[in-house]
């Protein structure tokens, strides 16, 4: 158990490192195509998807945290540590589609 924490909290603070290099880059992507014709969304979904990377920094972070409690002995938090993780792996990755579409548009 302990080593499938150290894994996840692991996990949890790579993810929150990616996400601080990749917001930058995202924000100047949305940057780039809020000013051009081929971004058709209205200005409420840019500042939503503006706010969806420090919105997943947040989970990261809380994931992270999450699972330092656990090794450190909160049993009880080992659970929400998962799925966090899980969770924050597949908005990372539906992000990540985002941002590949709005630079291809």
């Amino acid at each position: 158990m302990r080593d499938t924490l150290i894994v996840e909290t692991e996990a949890a603070f790579t993810i929150l490192g990616l996400l601080l290099v990749f917001l930058p880059m995202f924000l100047t992507v949305l940057t780039r195509t809020e000013g051009t014709a081929n971004l058709q969304a209205p200005h409420v979904v840019v500042v939503a998807l503006a706010w969806a990377v420090p919105v997943l920094i947040v989970l990261a972070g809380t994931d992270a945290t999450l699972g330092l409690f656990a090794l450190w002995g909160h049993t009880s938090d080992a659970k929400p540590t998962a799925v966090l993780l899980v969770v924050l792996i597949w908005l990372v990755a539906l992000l990540a589609v985002v941002a590949v579409k709005l630079r291809a548009a």
